[in-house]
């Protein structure tokens, strides 16, 4: 049975926690610890840390979901590799691309392939719709175009200490509507414009964007 451990317990830890609770009532894997260093509300009978390096020490971990703050992902994501426990990391990965990189190579040393948590590019009916393309039952892909609205008031910004943040002490951030809420849809857009298999991802040439925030935020939270 798969031995799962999540670290982080706040805002969409929930979510992790609540699918780990299901998939273990249907016998398929078991919650042995969980790991946070400022909350203690932790399910009842599984061991709880505050560091994630004394839980991958301690436990035999097959499985580390991370839903933690962004800018702490790429120094967990090594530290679970080299501990030699696959990882089901969520998104954003990391928001800064030399950070980014090297998460790359770390994970390309790792003995199991980290999962990201982007939605939708594993749901069949998508999937189907990318097979189709690619075997070219639409034509040839010409543009492609994500409209995206969706409002987040002041108190999502003030959920922690790193929304909207381009910096928390000297660790990048980079939080943004892109780069966060979503993230989901600039992933769902380059992978269906990846034509070569059905996880083929299409690489950026390059980028051009306005920028400018209505929220009073270190980044922004509006793009054209």
């Amino acid at each position: 049975m798969t031995r799962v451990a999540i670290a982080g317990l706040g805002g969409f830890a929930q979510a992790h926690l609540r699918a780990v609770h299901r998939l273990a009532a249907e016998g398929r894997c078991e919650l042995v610890a969980t790991c946070d260093p400022t909350r203690d509300d932790h399910p009842e009978g599984v061991r709880h840390y505050t560091q994630l390096c004394e839980l991958l020490e301690s436990e035999e971990v097959d499985l580390l979901c991370l839903p933690t703050p962004v800018f702490l992902h790429a120094e967990q994501h090594r530290l679970a590799v080299e501990a030699g426990v696959q990882v089901y990391l969520e998104k954003p990965p990391t928001l800064w691309w030399p950070e980014l990189l090297q998460m790359i190579q770390v994970d390309q040393e790792a003995e199991k392939a980290t999962q990201v948590g982007f939605n939708f590019i594993a749901d069949p009916f998508r999937r189907s719709i990318k097979a189709r393309a690619i075997a070219g039952d639409f034509g040839a892909l010409k543009s492609t175009t994500l409209h995206g609205i969706w409002p987040r008031n002041v108190d999502y910004y003030a959920r922690n200490n790193w929304a909207g943040k381009i910096k928390v002490g000297d660790r990048w951030v980079l939080d943004s509507c892109t780069g966060n809420a979503l993230a989901h849809y600039v992933q769902n857009v380059l992978w269906m414009c990846g034509l070569g298999n059905l996880d083929a991802v299409a690489r950026v040439k390059s980028v051009q964007a306005e920028l400018s925030h209505a929220h009073s935020i270190e980044s922004f939270d509006t793009i054209l």
